[in-house]
C-alpha cells in the first residue's frame, strides 16, 4: 500500500478533477496542541488554509464542520456556507473562493479520530445522501492507509529499540573480564564474549554452533 501522503495528495486531486469539488484538503490533528494541520490540498485554495486555525475544543475555532467531525467521529455537512453560523470564522474567505457548501469526513484509526477529509463545492446543497455514502467509504480507505503507516512506523521503532538493546547487552557482555559462553541444552555455543574469543582463538573457525568441549580441547 502506498504511503498515506501519496494517497492524501491523490485523493484531493481526484476529488477536484473528477469529483467536481472546488477545493479539497486533508487535515491531521496535532496531539499536543489540538490544532488541525493541513497535510494535503488541491483545487482553488488561494490562502484559505493559511487562515483556518482550527483548534479542537475551542468554541469558535473548533465549531465548524471539520472540528465537529473530528470531535464526534462522524461526517458533518454545511450545505449553505453563507447562512450557517458555524462557518462565521471562515465565511468571508470561503465565499470569496467560491465555496458554497462543505463537508468534513473523519479519518478514524483504531477508534481514534486522527484527521479529516474536507471537501468544498461551488453550489448550495451539493451534498446528498448517496454522495455522502461514497465519501464515507473514501474516508474509510484513507483511514486504513493511515493505520497501516502508523503500524509500520511502530514496527520500525520497535525493531530499532530491539537492535539498540541487543547492542547494549553485547557491549556489556564483552566488557566482562572472564571468558563466558552461552550454551544450548546440547552444550553447543550460542554466544560468547570477547574474552572467550581471545582465550580460544577461532583460527578461521567460528565458535558459535560448536560443542564447548570441542572448542576448549581444540578438536
Amino acid at each position: 500500500m502506498p504511503e498515506p501522503q501519496t494517497l492524501f495528495d491523490e485523493a484531493c486531486r481526484t476529488a477536484v478533477e473528477e469529483g467536481g469539488f472546488r477545493m479539497a484538503w486533508i487535515g491531521l490533528v496535532e496531539d499536543e496542541t489540538g490544532r488541525v494541520r493541513p497535510a494535503a490540498a488541491a483545487g482553488k485554495v488561494d490562502g484559505y488554509l493559511d487562515q483556518l486555525d482550527i483548534v479542537l475544543g475551542d468554541a469558535a475555532r473548533g465549531g465548524g464542520p471539520t472540528g465537529v467531525a473530528l470531535e464526534d467521529g462522524r461526517h458533518v455537512v454545511c450545505n449553505d456556507i453563507e447562512n450557517d453560523p458555524a462557518m462565521a470564522p471562515w465565511r468571508r474567505q470561503a465565499l470569496e473562493n467560491g465555496y458554497r457548501a462543505s463537508g468534513a469526513f473523519p479519518l478514524v484509526v483504531q477508534g481514534v479520530t486522527r484527521g479529516a477529509l474536507n471537501l468544498y463545492a461551488g453550489e448550495v446543497g451539493f451534498f446528498h445522501s448517496e454522495e455522502l455514502e461514497l465519501l464515507d467509504i473514501l474516508a474509510g480507505d484513507l483511514s486504513l492507509a493511515l493505520q497501516v503507516s502508523e503500524e509500520r512506523a511502530l514496527r520500525r521503532r520497535a525493531e530499532a529499540e530491539i537492535r539498540a538493546a541487543a547492542a547494549e547487552w553485547q557491549a556489556t557482555f564483552d566488557s566482562l573480564a572472564d571468558a563466558v559462553w552461552l550454551l544450548d541444552e546440547d552444550q553447543r555455543i550460542l554466544r560468547l564474549n570477547r574474552a572467550a574469543k581471545l582465550l580460544f582463538p577461532d583460527e578461521g573457525r567460528t565458535q558459535v554452533g560448536r560443542h564447548c568441549w570441542e572448542v576448549m580441547h581444540g578438536t
